[in-house]
């Protein structure tokens, strides 16, 4: 899932579990990070499922990530999506 969205999870002792953007994410987002686009909801899914499954860190690592690339692409994203995103770690 992670490669589709371009994004590469870090996982190292002194940092913990970390999402960050993979080198394929440039590439990648023209797949998925366009206003209204039908994979934000798949990423809210895909946040409760972890916390769910008891993964909170996995979670919380991916809104992380999110949270970025939601700061530099507002416009695209919206609040109301970042929302979702947002209570589904919570």
């Amino acid at each position: 899932m992670l490669n589709f969205y371009g994004l590469s999870l870090v996982e190292d002792a002194d940092n913990g579990t970390q999402v960050v953007k993979g080198p394929t994410f440039e590439t990648q987002r023209k797949n998925w990070l366009t206003r209204g686009n039908h994979n934000f909801l798949s990423i809210t899914r895909v946040l409760k499922s972890l916390c769910l499954l008891g993964l909170r860190g996995h979670a919380c690592a991916l809104f992380e990530v999110l949270s970025l690339i939601y700061n530099e692409n507002r416009a695209v994203v919206g609040a109301e999506t970042f929302g979702f995103w947002h209570r589904a770690v919570q």
